[in-house]
């Protein structure tokens, strides 16, 4: 049995995500593992110097080891990136994936004007702010606005009133994509006290979905859901790798599972009522074997009346648009249930064929590679403690 040692933080929801794979390949491997809970800012204990251990798997960057424990040989993943970047040898978040997410997520309601609201000093927030930025304007919008502290700034008075003139300042209506739940839960407080509607005039997506933070939120708040335990599992089979001495397999990167949607970012930024029943129709019948006359006929208007208003205000085909919605609810259906692919087409209204066909035109990839790239099962954190 193998000894390997935790370092991960279970205040954050992204922690705990990662904690969930760390665990599921631990139990399938026969691990035992020793964890400890604390933050990210936590230095090496000393009952890890004299440790007979064969592995360990940390997120405390403050975590330096002792040379008694580098002489043993022991087999360790530290995981938290690099100042200048994340570690090229260590499984991650698609950051680019999770910006480009929000950015598709937030045009498919018909947003003409965004926001970002993010860290400078957070690896994770300038990628996800970046690929928002690129995608944004690859489309043809105005460029993003954004409003950029350190993460000690966040709950300085000042920084909360700047916070307030920038909300204040930004159009009706207008997608906030947030780096974080937790700047996107205060951000919907400091909205409300400028009295500025959520989600009439602003919708605010954040990230990482941690379901309390999420609920408690008023209103609730939509957040994309990073897949993190995926990353957890990708790195607990990259520490089995060097403990066995072999060679690991190539890093992955691990894709967003998608936008988990709540009230924040409930309504679609359209004006033209026929688009607005288009757009609602669609995302209630993402599961139905639609087609393009179908949604026509839902919004009360031609089929060339609708290609013509998709074309003017949202920039995209109904045809592409549709793609799109589709091969999103399969990654959903693909990551969160064990649904073999037959049953998954079922579940979308589709046939095999045109799932492998329809998953490979808008990733690139078959929907099998997309599943064993970033699937894992639900694991709960005390399993750590068993």
């Amino acid at each position: 049995m193998r000894n390997v040692a935790v370092f991960i933080e279970s205040s954050t929801q992204y922690g705990r995500n990662m904690l969930q794979g760390v665990a599921q390949y631990a139990q399938l491997a026969g691990w035992r593992l020793h964890y400890e809970q604390g933050g990210l800012n936590r230095e090496e204990p000393e009952w890890l110097r004299d440790w007979q251990g064969d592995g360990v798997i940390t997120r405390a960057a403050r975590m330096r080891f002792s040379p008694k424990l580098a002489a043993k040989g022991m087999a360790v993943i530290r995981w938290d990136g690099d100042p200048k970047g994340y570690s090229k040898d260590v499984p991650h978040t698609d950051e680019e994936a999770v910006g480009k997410l929000a950015a598709t997520y937030f045009m498919g309601k018909g947003f003409r004007h965004f926001a970002f609201v993010g860290f400078h000093d957070a690896v994770y927030s300038n990628m996800r702010q970046e690929a928002f930025h690129a995608a944004v304007e690859q489309a043809g919008h105005p460029p993003v606005q954004d409003f950029i502290t350190s993460r000690a700034d966040v709950h300085h008075a000042d920084q909360e009133e700047a916070a307030r003139q920038f909300l204040r300042s930004l159009p009706n209506p207008c997608a906030v994509f947030c780096a974080t739940d937790e700047r996107a839960a205060q951000i919907l407080g400091l909205a409300a006290d400028c009295g500025r509607i959520v989600p009439e005039q602003l919708s605010v997506l954040g990230v990482d979905n941690d379901p309390l933070l999420c609920q408690i939120s008023h209103p609730s708040l939509s957040s994309i859901d990073t897949n993190a335990s995926a990353a957890g599992l990708a790195v607990a089979e990259r520490l089995d790798a060097m403990m066995h001495k072999r060679e690991p397999d190539p890093v992955p990167l691990i894709q967003p599972t998608g936008v988990v949607e709540r009230v924040s970012t409930g309504m679609e930024a359209v004006d033209d009522p026929n688009l607005r029943r288009a757009l609602a129709f669609m995302r209630t019948s993402v599961r139905k074997p639609l087609k393009v006359d179908d949604v026509a006929q839902a919004a009360g208007i031609s089929r060339r009346s609708l290609e013509y208003r998709f074309r003017e205000q949202l920039q995209t085909s109904v045809a592409v648009f549709m793609r799109q919605k589709k091969v999103e609810e399969i990654k959903k259906l693909l990551l969160q249930t064990d649904y073999t692919l037959d049953k998954i087409a079922e579940s979308v209204g589709i046939e095999l064929q045109q799932l492998h066909a329809l998953f490979h035109k808008v990733d690139g990839i078959s929907p099998g590679k997309f599943r064993k790239a970033n699937a894992t099962s639900r694991v709960t954190p005390c399993d750590l403690l068993r």
